[in-house]
């Protein structure tokens, strides 16, 4: 309701008061002393008009400032929501966007945590691939180093394998020290060759010159090589390969090989079938050697496997 509307039903709400008071007043009996002096005169009805018209007023103004200051705590109040509303909507927001700024930088914490673990991951992955690989390097090395500490116990022995030195009668090392440790060194280097063989990660490029290193300077190997070669039936030939400068003096082995076996045809037969792969084949090296012979005794342990089952 305006404030003026208001003013005027208050006025005429004081009015009617005033006339009701002045009514009580000429109808009831008087109390005041100075009210009752001026009845025989006839002024009661005169003085409580005047009383009543007073309380009328009174009314009015009181009601009137009560309007005044309801209006203005109303008009404050209206300027105080129509002053906050926008900042409290402004302050919503920002909380909003704030929630989500802070929402995204979690995701973002998230997303870079997961990209971490999947880097983990893939180096795992890529180191388990790997490790088949440096077992392999690290079997390479041992089986070509692991003579070493025998002849650090005995140095005596690294002339027969180093220096292409025969053994004589006399010599600090026995035939069968020397013998004994043909033997060790063979076998290792028979191992590297079956492995390059089984394997295409196995480092045989490097493993290869040790072994014709070791085979060309040491009459010891090669003697028996030569005396057992009935015992590396997979690197035999590849262990000849490497033993020999040639493709001629590898096939002339085998034949003096062929000569030696005596009566045991089925030796002689396979070292006749190893000289004939070694003039047909197009491919001489001595992995491809070694891979021929590993392949065939896996057909053969198939076959065998096939039949009796």
């Amino acid at each position: 309701m305006p404030r003026w509307a208001a003013r005027g039903e208050i006025l005429s709400i004081g009015t009617e008061a005033g006339v009701f008071i002045s009514d009580a007043f000429v109808n009831a009996p008087a109390r005041d002393t100075h009210l009752r002096r001026d009845t025989t005169n006839n002024a009661w009805e005169p003085a409580a008009m005047t009383i009543a018209h007073s309380a009328g007023r009174k009314v009015c103004r009181r009601q009137v400032r009560w309007i005044d200051r309801a209006a203005v705590v109303a008009e404050e109040n209206g300027v105080n929501a129509e002053f906050w509303l926008p900042l409290v909507t402004v302050g919503a927001t920002l909380m909003l966007v704030l929630t989500g700024l802070l929402n995204f930088s979690v995701f973002v914490r998230q997303l870079r945590s997961s990209r971490e673990l999947l880097e983990t991951a893939r180096w795992q992955l890529e180191n388990a691939r790997q490790q088949p690989e440096i077992q392999l390097f690290q079997r390479a090395m041992s089986e070509t180093s692991d003579h070493l500490p025998l002849l650090i116990q005995r140095p005596y022995l690294r002339p027969y394998f180093y220096d292409n030195k025969a053994w004589r009668e006399g010599d600090p090392a026995t035939a069968d020290e020397v013998k004994l440790m043909a033997e060790l060194l063979l076998d290792n280097l028979a191992s590297a060759i079956i492995h390059s063989a089984a394997f295409p990660q196995y480092p045989i490029r490097s493993v290869e010159q040790t072994i014709r290193f070791h085979l060309r300077n040491s009459p010891a190997l090669r003697d028996f090589l030569m005396e057992a070669f009935d015992r590396f039936q997979l690197a035999g030939l590849a262990l000849l390969r490497l033993k020999n400068d040639s493709k001629e003096q590898t096939e002339a082995d085998l034949r003096q090989l062929m000569s030696a076996c005596g009566t045991d045809d089925a030796e002689k037969a396979r070292r006749a079938r190893l000289l004939k792969h070694l003039q047909t084949t197009s491919h001489p090296e001595p992995v491809e050697l070694a891979r021929y012979s590993l392949e065939r005794k896996r057909k053969l342990s198939l076959e065998g496997g096939g039949a009796a089952s």
